[in-house]
């Protein structure tokens, strides 16, 4: 009997793993175009972002310190910047839209 349920056991592991196995080449084939196309957009959006934020860049020099916040989402919490420049640069290499609160740090 003992030996009975050892063979099935035997049969049944080896199936289920067969199973796992069990991959064609269009799978393979599937898997790399995935993970090429994955590489290539990481590429796109870090060169995006560069382009960002060389379009976004002044010189801000002033630190003359203001707190802003997003009228439009509640749930942001103030923010405090060196100064509105500061702000603006921000708000173009981040898409965010954070207005003048008032001057100094935020409490």
């Amino acid at each position: 009997m003992k030996a009975v349920f050892a063979i099935a056991l035997a049969t049944a592991c080896i199936v289920a793993l067969c199973q796992q196995v069990d991959a064609s080449p269009s799978d393979m084939e599937k898997t790399k175009d995935t993970k090429a196309k994955d590489a290539t957009t990481v590429v796109k959006d870090t060169k995006a972002q560069k382009d960002a934020k060389k379009k976004c860049q002044k010189n801000c020099s002033t630190r003359d310190p203001i707190c802003a916040y997003v009228p439009s989402n509640s749930t942001v919490k103030p923010k405090t910047f060196d100064s509105s420049c500061h702000m603006d640069v921000d708000n173009c290499e981040h898409g965010t839209k954070y207005v003048f609160k008032n001057k100094g740090q935020c409490v």
